[in-house]
């Protein structure tokens, strides 16, 4: 609950890094990252990520992977999701992974 308190006072642009990286799982491959720069919606998601690692919620693995700190963290993070949002967006990251 501590961690997620914490993260709901970030800015937006970490605040949506953190729940889509959270629905790949713990590990975001760099692959993935470019792929949904490409796209409007998640075109900052790069900087929102790098600005995760600041915070250290997030590792930077190499020079494009991106790592959740603890699985607490991302468990943390997946639950800013709202609840009926969760299949939808889980469903859009296996489709893409």
């Amino acid at each position: 609950h501590l961690l997620s308190s914490k993260m709901s006072g970030l800015s937006e642009n970490i605040q949506l890094a953190l729940k889509v990286a959270a629905c790949f799982g713990i590990k975001l491959n760099g692959s993935v990252v470019s792929y949904l720069s490409n796209s409007s919606e998640y075109s900052n998601i790069r900087d929102g990520l790098e600005e995760a690692v600041g915070e250290g919620f997030m590792i930077k693995l190499g020079s494009s992977d991106f790592k959740f700190s603890h699985d607490k963290v991302r468990e943390a993070a997946y639950s800013l999701i709202p609840d009926g949002k969760k299949n939808r967006v889980s469903l859009g990251s296996r489709v893409i992974a």
